[in-house]
């Protein structure tokens, strides 16, 4: 199928194929990043699957008379996603402990359509996830290279008491 417009080759870096659990998560993490900063721009979901990261970009630029790049809205992204992170690790909600129903993992394996006979492997899918995002593949949480990185010391000193 064709990519949407929004997620062009640049944006997301390689193809993967479909039912090749390890090494999505770089691009994971820039659709996720990409999408906490447009969203807490508050641009319509739906409008933002039809427009490319060069719209966001310009229409962030016009907003705030800041000249805004791809890189500035994933690296705002990445400071939504840690202090979401931060709040719900804070209030005791471990992302690693979340677990999905064995049904969307396709255990039992479908015995027909696109993924018969494919089983998801969400361990290495979030773990590279959490890779990319730099975060700890163990407990979930931000680190404190990365939280110091994204200017929010002030999570890290809530998190790790430091």
């Amino acid at each position: 199928p064709a990519a949407l417009p929004i997620w062009p080759p640049e944006f997301v870096q390689q193809p993967l194929p479909p039912h090749h659990y390890p090494g999505k998560g770089k691009a994971h993490a820039r659709i996720n990043n990409y999408m906490h900063t447009a969203q807490s721009a508050g641009m319509c979901l739906f409008a933002l699957l039809t427009l490319t990261p060069k719209a966001l970009t310009d229409s962030l630029s016009y907003v705030t008379g800041h000249e805004f790049t791809l890189d500035d809205v994933l690296e705002r992204g990445a400071r939504i996603a840690a202090l979401r992170m931060g709040f719900n690790l804070r209030e005791g909600l471990r992302n690693v402990e979340l677990k999905f129903p064995d049904r969307v993992l396709g255990r039992p394996p479908l015995e027909e359509g696109p993924t018969a006979g494919h089983t998801v492997d969400v361990d290495a899918q979030v773990e590279d996830y959490l890779e990319a995002m730099g975060w700890d593949k163990k407990t979930g949480a931000p680190t404190q290279e990365t939280l110091h990185a994204l200017g929010l010391d002030f999570v890290a000193a809530d998190l790790y008491s430091v």
